[in-house]
C-alpha cells in the first residue's frame, strides 16, 4: 500500500501469507509429498471432499454477496457504513463461535461410534454457546447507537440500524457453529451442502431486496433475518434422529433468546437519561452494559443454573487464577463446589 498499490495490496498480501504459512506448515509437519495419481483419492476428492469445497464456496457467496449486492443500489459511502456495522456485529460469533467450531469438530468425530454420548456433546456445546454468547449479541443490539455514537466518527451514524440488525441476526448464527460441526462428524456432506445452498439462496434473495428497498439497513435486515433462520435450520437438521427434535431444538436457544431480550431492555434503558453527546454514549456502554450484565446473571440463576454451573465447571482452570473468584462463585451458585469436577 505504501508504494502505491492501493486496493491491490490486500490481494497480494493475503496470497503471500497464504502461501508462506502453507509452506510453514509443511515444514513443521514434516510430511512429504508427490505428484502421482490415485483413483482412491480421486473418489473421496469427488465424493465427501468435493462436497465439502461446494460448500465452501457457497461459503464464499455468504461471506461476500451482501456487499456486492448492496454496491449495486447504493453509493460506496453507504456500503461503508454498512461493512462498519458487520465489523461490529460479527465480533461475537468471532469470539465465541469460530473458536468453538475449530474445537468441537474433532471432539464430536471421536465419539461418532456412540450417539448417545455424540448427541449430548453436541446439545451441551450447543446450550453453553448460547449461554454465553447471544446476551452478549442482544446487549450490543441494545447499545447500537451509543457504540457508534461514542467510538465512531459523526458520518457512521447511519450504521445504527445496520448493527442492530445484524447483532441480533448473529445471536443465532451462533447455533451454526454447534450445528456445522456436528452434521460434519456424522458424515452427512449432502446435507451440508444442502444448507449452504439455501443459506446462500436465501442470502441473496434477503439481502438484495432489503438492499434494493431500503439500503444499507434494509440489506442488514435481510441478513439478519436469514441468519436466523439458517441458525435454527442447522440446529433441527443436526438434531435429526433423536426424540423430540423440535422442542430439544427450542430447549437449547429459548431461553437464553428470552433472558437476553429482558438483560438488553435493561442496557438499553440508561440511553434514556444520558444526554446525546459522545461523553453521554460512553456513558450509556459502561452503564447499559453491566445494568444488561446484571440482570442476564440475575436470570440466569433462576432460569439457567444448570447450564451455568457446567459453564463454570469448564471454565475453572482459568477463572480462579483470579483472586477472589472462588469467593464470588460461591455466592452466585451456592450448590456449586469448585476444584470438585
Amino acid at each position: 500500500a505504501m508504494i502505491g498499490f492501493g486496493a491491490e495490496a490486500i490481494v497480494f498480501g493475503l496470497l503471500g501469507y497464504m502461501f508462506v504459512s502453507a509452506m510453514l506448515m509443511l515444514a513443521l509437519a514434516r510430511s512429504g509429498f508427490r505428484l502421482s495419481f490415485s483413483l482412491g483419492s480421486a473418489r473421496s476428492m469427488l465424493g465427501g471432499m468435493g462436497m465439502l469445497y461446494l460448500a465452501g464456496l457457497m461459503s464464499a457467496v455468504i461471506a461476500q454477496g451482501d456487499y456486492f449486492l448492496l454496491g449495486l443500489f447504493v453509493d460506496s459511502s453507504e456500503v461503508g457504513v454498512y461493512y462498519i456495522a458487520f465489523a461490529l456485529g460479527i465480533q461475537v460469533v468471532t469470539m465465541f463461535g469460530l473458536n468453538l467450531g475449530r474445537v468441537l469438530q474433532p471432539a464430536l468425530a471421536h465419539l461418532i461410534e456412540d450417539e448417545d454420548r455424540l448427541r449430548a456433546a453436541f446439545v451441551r456445546s450447543a446450550k453453553l454457546l448460547m449461554l454465553v454468547g447471544v446476551p452478549v449479541c442482544f446487549i450490543q443490539a441494545a447499545l447500537a447507537e451509543a457504540l457508534v455514537l461514542g467510538l465512531l466518527r459523526p458520518e457512521y451514524l447511519g450504521a445504527v440500524l445496520p448493527l442492530m440488525f445484524l447483532s441480533i441476526g448473529m445471536a443465532f448464527k451462533l447455533l451454526n457453529f454447534a450445528a456445522v460441526p456436528m452434521i460434519k462428524a456424522q458424515g452427512r456432506f449432502k446435507t451440508y451442502l444442502f444448507w449452504q445452498t439455501v443459506s446462500a439462496v436465501q442470502l441473496l434473495l434477503l439481502a438484495g431486496a432489503g438492499a434494493w428497498l431500503a439500503g444499507a439497513w434494509g440489506c442488514a435486515l435481510g441478513v439478519g433475518l436469514g441468519s436466523a433462520f439458517m441458525g435454527i435450520a442447522l440446529l433441527l437438521s443436526a438434531m435429526r434422529g433423536g426424540s423430540s427434535i423440535v422442542s430439544g431444538a427450542i430447549g437449547i436457544f429459548a431461553t437464553p433468546v428470552l433472558c437476553s431480550i429482558l438483560a438488553g431492555a435493561a442496557a438499553y434503558l440508561p440511553g434514556l437519561f444520558l444526554p446525546e453527546t459522545r461523553l453521554g454514549a460512553l456513558a450509556h456502554i459502561l452503564v447499559g452494559g453491566a445494568a444488561g450484565t446484571i440482570v442476564y446473571a440475575a436470570l440466569v440463576r433462576v432460569f439457567l443454573m444448570d447450564q451455568a454451573e457446567d459453564f463454570l465447571r469448564r471454565t475453572e482452570h482459568l477463572w480462579r487464577r483470579l483472586p477472589g473468584t472462588t469467593r464470588v462463585v460461591r455466592l452466585y451458585c451456592p450448590g456449586y463446589a469448585p476444584g470438585a469436577a
